[in-house]
Formats: structure tokens, sequence, C-alpha cells
């Protein structure tokens, strides 16, 4: 598989991951309550850095309309935005723990196999 395949791949299933996460709570799943759940981007951006310290690691279009985004801090802590083209954000959903590694994606822009 050719490292251009593969980082395709690997987005494709990136994306799919957040999608199911959004979906799996769009669709009545309940995240742990955090407030505030929606608000202008720029201020819920300003909210997550001041009190947990996060920063955006992925962004992905889902369409012409709103986008997928994921913040994380260094001690784990992490929340999934959508925002509209209004500027509006909402918190899908939080935790802690998160890991992330980018062996595979710096394997597929060498175009190693993995």
């Amino acid at each position: 598989m050719s490292g251009k395949a593969i980082a395709a791949t690997l987005a494709a299933l990136a994306f799919a991951c957040l999608l199911a996460i959004g979906v799996l709570f769009a669709a009545g799943a309940q995240a742990e309550e955090t407030t505030p759940k929606c608000a202008k981007r720029a201020d819920l951006i300003k909210w997550l850095d001041k009190n947990y310290h996060e920063v955006a690691v992925a962004i992905g279009m889902i369409n012409d309309q709103s986008m997928m985004e994921m913040y994380v801090s260094a001690t784990g802590t992490w929340t999934l935005l959508l925002t509209g083209t209004n500027g509006v954000s909402c918190m899908l959903a939080d935790g802690d723990n998160w890991t992330f590694s980018t062996a595979a994606f710096d394997k597929a822009k060498k175009g190693e196999e993995m």
C-alpha cells in the first residue's frame, strides 16, 4: 500500500471515529455535564484554554455547513466540538485520559509500510 493510500485510509478512519462519536451524542447519549455546552467558537476556545489548557489537535470538515474539532490538554483532558457556519460551537463530548500517537501518520508521510 502506498504512503498516500495509507494516509488517506488513516484520515478516513480518524474522521469516521469523530463522526461516530458525534452521532452517538447527537442521538441522545449523555456526555458528562460541562458548562457551557454551546457558545461563540472564539469564546468557547478561550474557555477551554483557560479552564483545561486544551488546544486543537484535529479539525475536519463534515460538510460545507459544519466541522468537528478535537481539543486536548497535556494532562489528557479532551473536548469534541461541532462548529457551524454561524460561528457557534457546541461541545458534543468530553473526558480525560486522551492519548495520541503520530507513529502511523509519520510512517505514511515517509511512504513506509505499516
